[in-house]
């Protein structure tokens, strides 16, 4: 009877676990790219990136978004060369430009967040993942979370804007 027991709870964990992740937005992925990495494997060497734009030169900039009090954000080399090539004429960031961002804590550099988004011919693919976790993205795909509030960018990016 024991056993029956202890089966039908490890049945409602498999099959309750990924209906909650769904209910909370977490989206429509497994968080893995194409290739079967995660996106944040791919660019691992993503800090030696050029900075964001605008203010992000700096490091550790405050923040009131909800990746952290504090946040660096870093642009890979598509982005970066869409911004020198095309400062006049450029309306939407090209397939291919990845912005990652990492969110602290505070300013003694706790990270909290570390949150992507890349560009692809479907348009944005994101992913977050929890400090404790740079393993498991938190969301992956087009979770409504990121889909609504990034709605409100330059593009879908929030941080700095299309020339």
């Amino acid at each position: 009877m024991a056993h029956h027991r202890l089966a039908a709870a490890a049945l409602v964990v498999l099959f309750a676990l990924p209906l909650g992740a769904c209910a909370d937005g977490a989206g429509d992925s497994d968080g893995a790219t194409a290739g079967g990495a995660t996106l944040l494997a791919e660019v691992a060497g993503y800090r030696e990136w050029a900075r964001a734009p605008g203010d992000f030169a700096a490091p550790l900039n405050p923040s009131s978004g909800p990746h952290g009090s504090f946040v660096d954000i870093y642009i890979n080399d598509v982005v970066e060369q869409a911004l020198l090539a095309e400062p006049d004429t450029l309306d939407a960031w090209p397939v291919g430009s990845i912005i990652v961002k990492d969110g602290w804590e505070d300013d003694e550099g706790t990270l909290r967040f570390v949150a992507l988004m890349e560009k692809t011919e479907d348009g944005w693919y994101w992913e977050e993942y929890a400090d404790d976790d740079l393993e498991s993205p938190l969301y992956a795909g087009t979770p409504s979370a990121c889909v609504i509030c990034h709605a409100e960018g330059s593009d879908s990016v929030r941080a700095f804007a299309l020339p």
